[in-house]
């Protein structure tokens, strides 16, 4: 469970105004964030168990959490949901609420029948499972083609999480899986206004990321095992066996990369003066 309104946010506010407040907050929240991921990756069994235990505590007693809390993977090997202000829980509490948990069998005229054979009465069935993603990341339905030949992701590499080996002045944004989405979306468009500026200064038209000599790794995208990402995982573009090939789930770490190394392995990228594109018509 997760406070709606933080606790630390209104002392902050008081102390150093709405302002200042805001901006230590927001560290602090990253921060945090930051060290849960940290822990869940490095004491695996602990993080799982300690998680658990906070739902024993409030569940309530008809609602057995070992039964419906503890999924057979750990924690943020899949994407972790808050529930602010424990309202999931208050609900179970009260009785408007209930949890089962069970696989899908099919479904009958009155809702849904699970694989222990209980029918689950439902008007309306909204199905959250069985994601399914695109198939040719990251054009989606666009067609795609780079000097006649059509664009197939599993046959590039994914360069500094945002970019792709041979895709010509390609940037996409892909926020992170384990922390706000949109804190990876800002630096990331902050990142492309950066070398846009970088090719004009340099009378560049185009940049390309070259992935000649890189090794393939087998890393799992996004670092989750969640069934939506394995089932497509032979569709996805390429992860290389070291950075700035492949995709990195960490604010910090990407912060030094992007803000403070912004020009750094420009080796693997190469650049035409804008005079050949135009030579040349594009």
């Amino acid at each position: 469970p997760k406070h709606k309104k933080d606790r630390a946010l209104s002392v902050l506010e008081r102390l150093f105004g709405a302002r200042i407040g805001y901006f230590l907050q927001k560290w602090l929240t990253i921060l945090q964030g930051a060290v849960v991921y940290a822990y869940a990756q490095w004491f695996r069994a602990a993080a799982k168990q300690r998680f658990i235990a906070e739902a024993r505590k409030l569940c309530p007693d008809h609602v057995d959490a070992d039964t419906h809390f503890s999924p057979s993977y750990g924690v943020w090997d899949q994407r972790l949901c808050l529930d602010p202000d424990g309202s999931l829980f208050a609900a179970l509490r009260t009785g408007r609420a209930s949890v089962v948990t069970d696989h899908v069998a099919r479904f009958v005229e009155s809702g849904v029948c699970t694989g222990g054979g209980e029918v689950l009465e439902a008007d309306i069935v909204v199905s959250a499972t069985g994601l399914t993603l695109q198939h040719n990341f990251p054009m989606s339905t666009m067609k795609v083609s780079v000097d006649g030949v059509p664009y197939d992701a599993p046959n590039h590499f994914v360069f500094r999480g945002c970019m792709l080996s041979g895709v010509p002045n390609l940037f996409y944004i892909l926020g992170y899986t384990n922390a706000s989405w949109t804190l990876r979306a800002d630096m990331m468009a902050r990142y492309f206004c950066d070398m846009i500026n970088y090719l004009g200064r340099h009378g560049m038209g185009m940049l390309c990321p070259c992935a000649d000599g890189v090794e393939e790794s087998q890393a799992v995208p996004f670092n989750l095992s969640s069934g939506y990402v394995t089932r497509n995982r032979g569709r996805f573009p390429k992860l290389g066996g070291a950075q700035p090939w492949g995709t990195v789930q960490s604010f910090f770490s990407e912060l030094w990369r992007f803000k403070v190394r912004t020009f750094s392995e420009l080796q693997w990228i190469k650049f035409t003066p804008a005079a050949a594109r135009v030579a040349a018509g594009a």
